[in-house]
């Protein structure tokens, strides 16, 4: 075979190489996630705030700790797991945890089964005097190695250019070779070509250590590179140049790897690469996802519920009158010269041996004995796994003035908790909506 097409049949070949490990690497977290991972890539928690950015990267540990503000967003690496006697999840790494709140999450109970490599992001808030996240958003995550052979797919990717590149300007010198137009080049003798192999030992061992911190596969191909040169370069006149990149690649190889694990490298997570954060689709309703409810959850310890209020929404606690609290709209409503304003006010307590639907048939018989007052809807309020209440809607007059509300009933951890909104019968559809989305992230303890 001519010089010539053995050139262009070595640079055809290295193509081919690079190409099939580019792949093989960038492919990786589907492989991954295919043959080991307990959540398969059809499966895919989905939460409300999905879309929210800006969150503080942290560690489990410095949240366990108690290192952040409430309100922190943060994002956090871990594997979560769920405890069946506290129907809860939590974010572990280590020795540390820390109890997630998945209330504004669906189809969470793909976690349940085993413990999980997973991507967090969320806001730090208290939970019975201790830290916990309220989730915003959560995506499988992959081992460390993982994200390595994905990163060094990525810089190979470039390499694969380059060698397309350099592959056609060799098919184009060739072609001008062909018809005469350039002279071949004279093959590099031997001897020059394993010195030459020799210097570059010694260059790989210098630059791998380097390579090595960037990414350790990109790195473990430079130092396996420069062994094989060395080992080419001992037959040069310049066999000690060959010896010395020898010993420090095969040095490098070893020495590397312990440092990058006493200096914390090795157990480092990588950026989110291929994380995927889906939208948001049929939750609570398509309208809570676009801004109609508050980002962060109002929480209220005492009584034991918490929920996202309407977008502008005001709270007066330990409100005169026997409400635990009440929420107002920003603006009040007006129809004949009377201002109302739209409200949702909350009372918990004992359930001293009621269910909530007893509660429920309770209020109905008591409110359809007032004058004027008519029951207008009975239903439940549902998430994708539980029944959040049971409710019953009413239209009576004020003053003369009509008005209608809407009350939810839950219960929980032996108490119930009545939510009733309340607005004008005139403008209730101006506020029907986001008070249908509010009361549907009711959560309560259990």
């Amino acid at each position: 075979m001519k010089p010539v097409f053995r050139h262009a049949l070595k640079h055809v070949l290295r193509i081919l190489v690079i190409f099939a490990g580019t792949a093989l690497m960038l492919g990786g977290q589907s492989l991954y996630q295919y043959w080991y991972s307990p959540i398969k890539t059809n499966e895919q928690a989905v939460c409300a705030n999905e879309a929210a950015t800006g969150h503080e990267r942290s560690t489990v540990r410095d949240v366990a700790l108690g290192r952040h503000e409430d309100k922190t967003e943060v994002r956090l690496y871990g594997r979560i797991s769920y405890l069946p006697s506290a129907d809860a999840f939590y974010l572990r790494d280590g020795a540390f945890n820390v109890r997630l709140d998945v209330s504004d999450c669906r189809n969470v109970k793909i976690f349940k089964a085993a413990e999980t490599p997973v991507f967090v992001k969320g806001a730090v808030y208290r939970q019975d005097g201790e830290p916990a996240v309220e989730v915003d958003g959560i995506g499988t995550d992959a081992p460390v190695w993982v994200h390595d052979v994905f990163g060094a797919g990525l810089y190979l990717y470039f390499g694969v250019i380059i060698a397309v590149v350099t592959a056609v300007l060799a098919f184009l010198g060739w072609l001008l070779i062909l018809i005469g137009v350039r002279q071949p080049k004279p093959e590099m003798p031997l001897e020059k070509r394993r010195t030459r192999q020799a210097g570059n030992s010694v260059l790989a061992a210098v630059a791998a250590p380097v390579l090595w911190f960037l990414n350790p596969i990109i790195g473990f191909l430079y130092h396996g590179a420069g062994l094989y040169l060395g080992w080419k370069g001992l037959k040069s006149p310049k066999r000690t140049v060959a010896i010395v990149g020898l010993t420090l690649c095969a040095a490098g190889i070893v020495a590397v790897p312990i440092l990058r694990i006493a200096l914390g490298a090795a157990a480092k997570p990588a950026e989110p690469d291929f994380y995927r954060f889906l939208e948001v689709e049929n939750f609570a309703s398509s309208r809570s996802a676009s801004g109609t409810l508050e980002t962060r959850r109002y929480r209220n310890e005492k009584s034991g519920f918490s929920l996202r209020l309407p977008k502008g929404w005001t709270i007066e606690e330990n409100a005169a009158g026997g409400p635990q609290v009440f929420f107002y709209s920003p603006k009040p409503d007006e129809v004949g010269g009377k201002p109302f304003t739209a409200n949702i006010n909350v009372i918990s307590g004992p359930n001293e041996g009621k269910t909530a639907e007893e509660l429920r048939q309770l209020l109905k018989t008591q409110l359809e004995s007032l004058k004027g007052s008519a029951v207008v809807e009975e239903g439940a309020i549902a998430s994708e796994d539980r029944t959040i209440g049971l409710t019953i809607g009413l239209r009576f007059p004020i003053q003369g003035v009509a008005v209608r509300n809407l009350i939810l009933i839950a219960e929980g951890g032996g108490n119930l908790h009545v939510l009733t909104a309340t607005a004008l019968d005139s403008t209730w559809s101006l506020h029907e909506q986001e008070i249908r989305d509010s009361l549907a992230t009711v959560r309560v303890k259990t």
